[in-house]
């Protein structure tokens, strides 16, 4: 209180103003002069005027806190009374004691309909034990929420599926009841009671789609199996009709060196015996060297020599190029020279080639590729029947190979009659023939394109009608994988 000196404040009355029991301020009584005493009507009338404020201000809060108050009431009863849920108060006997407006909505009963009737009056008949178990829980866990589902008899006879959730308020003096929230979830429930019988329906419907799907998959089976053993019969027979072609190609080019073996087998057995008797009759060596048949005898022999070598050669060859073809006493896949093999092939046709096509080779420097050299010549094979049976006529094959980018090119022309363009995509397909009925059984060419795909190659063809078709073989000198 330093103030107190400079201003010449003596004494000094004091009464507090109070407002919700806590000190709100302070009236002063402040004296300037000589020593003052204050007598108690001063204190009592300092005290009565701090009172009197005190009361006014008590008064303004009460008011502001009652019209608080009844804003609170008036939002929250707005609330219950314009919400889409019913809202119900019940006694611990379960007698309705309020029902908000939207019961008339959601039910069709007036707000006062309900009133002093319990509860349960509108309950399906199947779900009074429910009812009374849910009541029991609100008894026996106050302030608890508790949910449940009824069936509820709206005023109109219906039954409308119900979800409540309410808590035990009886000790609350501000309620004094159980408050139950009711919504109305029928259009829900018949949506997932709908939603649940499209569900099994749909369910029924795959599997008896599924069982469909079984049935003809297991269908699809049997005919692929019966349609693979099909296939390899009929590749058996390719195979058969190929090397029935091969057989009598070779017979036939063994047969003319065999024939000559043996023609020359029977002058040398008739100039031999010509020879012992020409020894026979003559006198001495200088006689029978000095004969001119004698001469002419041996000369028959060398020459018969000659045609027995010739022949051999040739027989020798034709089984090399067998061998190679073949190749049955060696892996299936190894490092392999294809131009042997082109040569090799070309030796065991050569019966097919000779009278059609004249075979131009223009090969490059290839590198050993590691493949199944019997199935390439068997590629080989097909591919130059073809094209000597796709030339009228007198004709020209042409075989290229180049090596390019860790890739092996082979290319098999022809001057044949070609392929028209609409049979060019179904060229590969098992069964397609462009030779006519009867003529082989086109699968020569699906032969040809499963090797190379397992060989991790390509093959394609290019073809003009009149001027004749190239096949186009890539290689990859080591496949992946292999």
């Amino acid at each position: 209180m330093s103030y107190l000196v400079p201003l010449g404040i003596t004494s000094m009355l004091d009464a507090p103003i109070r407002a919700g029991g806590v000190i709100a301020g302070v009236i002063c009584h402040e004296h300037v002069g000589p020593m003052r005493h204050w007598e108690v009507d001063e204190q009592n009338f300092a005290a009565s005027v701090a009172d009197l404020l005190s009361l006014a201000l008590e008064t303004g809060e009460r008011k502001k806190a009652e019209a608080e108050l009844r804003r609170s009431e008036e939002y929250y009863r707005a609330l219950i009374e314009n919400g889409l849920d019913v809202v119900t108060l019940i006694d611990a006997g379960g007698i309705v004691r309020y029902e908000s407006p939207a019961v008339e909505r959601v039910l069709g009963y007036k707000t006062d309909e309900l009133l002093g009737q319990r509860g349960r009056v509108i309950f399906h008949p199947d779900e009074m034990e429910l009812a009374d178990h849910v009541l029991a829980q609100f008894l026996q866990n106050p302030n608890k929420p508790v949910s449940a589902e009824f069936r509820m008899r709206h005023k109109n006879g219906s039954w409308r599926t119900m979800q409540m959730t309410g808590k035990n308020l009886l000790d609350n003096p501000a309620v004094g009841g159980i408050v139950v929230s009711l919504r109305d979830v029928t259009e829900n429930r018949n949506a997932e009671q709908l939603l649940e019988e499209y569900r099994h329906n749909l369910e029924n419907k795959v599997l008896d789609r599924t069982r469909a799907l079984n049935e003809k998959n297991q269908a699809l089976q049997q005919a692929l199996q019966q349609l693979q053993a099909t296939q390899q019969e009929l590749i058996l027979q390719s195979k058969m009709a190929s090397l029935g072609s091969l057989v009598a190609g070779v017979a036939h080019e063994v047969n003319n060196p065999i024939g000559a073996v043996n023609s020359a087998a029977d002058v040398s057995t008739r100039c031999i015996d010509r020879l012992l008797k020409l020894v026979e009759s003559s006198r001495n060596l200088d006689e029978l060297k000095g004969s001119e048949t004698f001469r002419q005898l041996v000369e028959m022999l060398k020459e018969n020599h000659r045609i027995t070598v010739t022949a051999g050669n040739r027989i020798a060859k034709i089984v090399r190029s067998l061998k190679n073809f073949a190749r049955l006493d060696e892996a299936e896949f190894q490092k392999a020279d294809l131009h042997e093999g082109l040569d090799s092939t070309l030796t065991l046709v050569h019966h097919e080639l000779r009278n059609r096509a004249v075979v131009v080779k223009d090969y490059g420097n290839l590198p050993l590729v590691y493949c199944s050299p019997n199935q390439l010549n068997q590629v080989f094979m097909n591919l130059f029947i073809n094209a000597s049976q796709a030339i009228d006529g007198k004709g020209e094959i042409r075989i290229r190979t180049r090596f390019d980018d860790s890739k092996v090119c082979i290319q098999i022309a022809d001057t044949g009659k070609g392929i028209l363009p609409q049979h060019l995509p179904r060229i590969f397909d098992p069964g397609f023939t462009t030779k006519g009925t009867g003529i082989g059984t086109g699968l020569g060419l699906s032969i040809c394109y499963n090797i190379i795909q397992k060989h991790k190659g390509s093959i394609t063809v290019e073809s003009e009608p009149g001027k004749g078709t190239e096949f186009t073989i890539t290689l990859a000198l080591q496949p992946e994988g292999g």
